[in-house]
C-alpha cells in the first residue's frame, strides 16, 4: 500500500488485487480503508496509539480488555486479529471505558467465545472508512482519496486496514503495516 500526498490531495493506491484461487485480477470489490496509528519511540509523545486485546466478553455489549489503554469515550479504534468474536473486528467507537476496558458502541454478538489475540489502533482523524474504488482499465488497481482533514504526520508509522463491504460483510480483507509515504509535490 502506498499513500502519497501530492498537491494537498491525499491519494491512496492499492495495486494489483488478485484472486487467490486463480491469480486473475479482481475488479468488483467494494473496498474501504481505515488508517490507525502506531506508537512511537518519542518520549515527548505520551499518547497511547495502539494496544493489545487480552480478553473479550462473551455477553452483550462487546467489551475489550486492554490494560492502561488510555482511550476516551467517543474515540474511534480499528480492531483486528481477534479470535472468535468476529464482530469485534473492524472500526468502532469507544464507549463506557474504564482504565482497562472499553465497549464497542453498538456491537453485539450471539455468545461467541473469545479465542485469543487481538490489537487495536486509534483511528487517524479523517482516515476512517475511506472508499477505495477500482480504476477502470487497470490490472486490479484501486484508489481513494483521504479528505483534507486527515491528520497524517510525515515519518510517523501507521497501520492500514482494508476490507470489502459487499463480499466479506466487514470482515478484515487485508492488514498491511505500512509507513505512509507523504511526499509533498
Amino acid at each position: 500500500m502506498r499513500a502519497i500526498y501530492p498537491e494537498n490531495d491525499m491519494l491512496v493506491t492499492f495495486a494489483g488485487v488478485e484472486d487467490l484461487a486463480d491469480g486473475s485480477f479482481v475488479n468488483d470489490l467494494d473496498l474501504r480503508m481505515t488508517i490507525g496509528e502506531l506508537s512511537t519511540d518519542d518520549e515527548d509523545d505520551p499518547i497511547v496509539r495502539e494496544g493489545e486485546v487480552t480478553a473479550v466478553t462473551s455477553v452483550e455489549p462487546v467489551t475489550l480488555f486492554s490494560a492502561g489503554h488510555g482511550l476516551a469515550n467517543g474515540d474511534r479504534v480499528v480492531v483486528h486479529s481477534v479470535g472468535g468474536v468476529g464482530r469485534s473486528r473492524g472500526t468502532h467507537t469507544v464507549a463506557n471505558r474504564t482504565d482497562d476496558t472499553f465497549e464497542l458502541s453498538g456491537v453485539n454478538h450471539a455468545g461467541a467465545t473469545y479465542e485469543g489475540g487481538g490489537r487495536w489502533h486509534r483511528v487517524v482523524d479523517g482516515a476512517d472508512e475511506v472508499p477505495i474504488v477500482f480504476e477502470a482499465g487497470s490490472s486490479g488497481d484501486y484508489a481513494g482519496k483521504l479528505d483534507g482533514t486527515a491528520s497524517l504526520v510525515v515519518d510517523r508509522p501507521y497501520f492500514a486496514v482494508f476490507y470489502d463491504v459487499g463480499l466479506y460483510a466487514y470482515r478484515l480483507l487485508i492488514t498491511a503495516e505500512c509507513y505512509a509515504e507523504l511526499n509533498q509535490r
